[in-house]
């Protein structure tokens, strides 16, 4: 089995005021940056070391993974579109409050079923788990029995782990993962689910 290291980036402004942020080309601010610093430097104390890091391109995931790469010397950053957030459409840069007063129908549905229900001129979660497997699985392929990072977002990461543990995409909300956060996956036939939002830990042997 390949061993996934999925990281979700740093903060940013917009993040840390409860904005969706989508495909929006918003940067890490200072904390979020020190969030990448502090956790590149836990994971070379645990002795893990991705052969590779794979990242959304979008700024805020790049430049986590850049910052993982300078501390873990040696890495390469393969940016990947098919890694981005799930694109919120005319969602982008609202609140949740803002949300349900903008567009009650569609966050009337998103309650029922939020799993594959679009935003206004955005994607669905079942649009994004489309295409993040389709990358995931060129990943382990290139990397078989290995180990490697994926720098993402919270809706891939959510995603992968409804699939690797079997569960309908619309449990995605009943997930919560922080920023610079780990979740380990054992990928292969029967994924396993090795750990989730966490730091470097027991389960880096």
């Amino acid at each position: 089995m390949t061993r996934l290291y999925l990281i979700r980036h740093g903060e940013t402004d917009s993040g840390r005021e409860g904005r969706s942020q989508g495909h929006s080309g918003v940067a890490l601010n200072e904390n979020g940056r020190r969030q990448a610093r502090d956790l590149a430097q836990a994971l070379a104390g645990a002795g893990v070391k991705p052969e590779v890091l794979y990242s959304s391109d979008l700024p805020r995931a790049r430049q986590t993974a850049e910052l993982l790469a300078a501390s873990l010397s040696g890495l390469s950053v393969i940016p990947d579109p098919r890694l981005r957030e799930r694109d919120p459409g005319l969602l982008a840069g609202l609140t949740i409050s803002e949300m349900r007063e903008r567009w009650p129908d569609w966050w009337a549905a998103n309650e029922r079923d939020p799993g594959s229900t679009r935003p206004p001129s955005g994607e669905s979660f079942e649009d994004l788990k489309a295409r993040l497997l389709v990358a995931v699985q060129e990943a382990v392929t290139a990397h078989p029995g290995g180990e490697i990072g994926l720098v993402t977002h919270g809706g891939p990461i959510k995603v992968l782990v409804c699939h690797t543990l079997g569960v309908p995409l619309n449990s995605v909300d009943r997930l919560v993962l922080d920023n610079c956060r780990v979740t380990v996956v054992e990928w292969g036939a029967n994924p396993r689910l090795v750990a989730f939002n966490s730091h470097p830990g027991p389960w880096n042997g």
